[in-house]
């Protein structure tokens, strides 16, 4: 079962776009996407704790808050993408006052 994990160190919103336009383009849709979860003794589990690449000294961007977090892991999903279409013909028809 193809799945992805979000919220990487390194990964903001940008490249979370980015990612989901390319999974489009290539008509790729994980089905199941996954927060990024420290373990010990990664690479990136060292950045996640001390926000720079220990091979290179650099600061490395880390997503913290809930509400990125929630965001990169909705963009590539298969399920977002299945409800927009979904509710894509019925928001277009409905009668709505503006």
């Amino acid at each position: 079962m193809p799945y992805l994990i979000s919220s990487h160190p390194g990964s903001d919103l940008a490249a979370a776009i980015e990612l989901a336009e390319y999974l489009r383009d290539i008509n790729h849709q994980p089905e199941q996407v996954q927060d990024f979860y420290p373990t010990p003794g990664t690479l990136s589990t060292c950045m996640f704790y001390t926000g720079f690449d220990p091979r290179t000294g650099k600061p490395v961007y880390i997503p913290r808050s809930p509400e990125e977090k929630a965001m990169q892991r909705a963009l590539p999903s298969s399920a977002v993408h299945r409800i927009l279409i979904s509710s894509a013909k019925p928001l277009r028809q409905a009668p709505r006052r503006i």
